[in-house]
């Protein structure tokens, strides 16, 4: 299926934010897809080709700092909260009154800051391969996390005089591998850029978001993520009033990229019928 997408954009107080959209316009049901840190919507192209053969409508953004989307170097314009109003601007100009929103890794916590502020416009929420708290919390390495994020700060204003203005749009699914694709997203974007929001991954805490989320909620984790660990994953579904979680027997922390068709069987019919999926045995 050759899927065609529309490019679009939303423009904020804080730079315009590009969105591609996808599948029937008068589709019962429209999904908005979140990609990780250091990619772009490319990520998702081949669900969106998926969804849309399941008559579901996609909008898959280029998250601010990524892509074709907003690019300034001013740390405070890439806090949680702020790519959350970005998503709120995108669904008020595409009239969404309730929709599916999925994050992905770094995208996942985008969509715990929107679902935990705006409970009233999500039908469901699934959460791939992501943290609610920093990477290191629920490791031996927690002690180091405050350490770590301070120095991740302080390389990204080293890098800050990055002296590139233009940066190449990278297909994510055309890489050749885990570091192919690390390099090549790490020039995409400036280098100050994306060490901020690393950092504020590392000081990651939305612990009080989660009794928040209202819609029915899917969590999916690698059977051996290196960052996701078991534990955390089943606090966050004791803590989010309707959950469930679900295992997918892969050891990468990179399922939306690299277990596509695993990922689908869980995605596709959850977005199908939300409330019934959770409610599995």
């Amino acid at each position: 299926m050759n899927l065609h997408s529309e490019k679009k954009s939303v423009a904020t107080k804080k730079g315009s934010i590009v969105y591609f959209a996808a599948g029937p316009k008068d589709a019962p049901r429209t999904a908005m897809l979140l990609h990780g840190l250091s990619s772009n919507h490319t990520t998702w192209l081949n669900f969106m080709e998926r969804f849309a053969t399941e008559n579901i409508r996609t909008i898959v953004p280029d998250l601010r700092g990524h892509g074709f989307s907003d690019q300034s170097k001013k740390r405070d314009w890439y806090d949680f909260s702020v790519f959350a109003d970005d998503l709120a601007a995108i669904a008020e100009q595409e009239q969404l009154s309730a929709f599916d929103l999925t994050g992905y890794s770094f995208g996942g916590y985008v969509a715990l800051t929107y679902a935990a502020a705006h409970p009233e416009k999500l039908r469901s929420l699934a959460l791939v391969s992501a943290n609610f708290m920093n990477p290191l919390r629920y490791g031996r390495f927690s002690p180091l996390a405050p350490a770590a994020a301070a120095f991740v700060d302080s390389l990204a204003w080293l890098t800050y005089p990055q002296w590139l203005k233009n940066y190449p749009y990278f297909e994510h699914g055309k890489s050749t591998g885990y570091l192919d694709s690390t390099l090549k997203g790490l020039i995409t974007m400036p280098l100050s850029v994306n060490f901020w929001m690393l950092a504020r991954t590392l000081r990651l805490d939305l612990s009080d978001a989660l009794p928040r989320i209202a819609c029915p909620t899917l969590i999916v984790r690698s059977a051996s993520d290196p960052y996701l660990t078991e534990r955390e994953v089943k606090d966050m579904a004791r803590k989010i009033e309707r959950a469930r979680a679900v295992t997918i027997e892969s050891d990468s922390h990179y399922l939306a990229s690299r277990d596509q068709d695993e990922l689908a069987r869980e995605l596709l019919p959850f977005i199908a019928d939300p409330a019934s999926f959770i409610q599995r045995p």
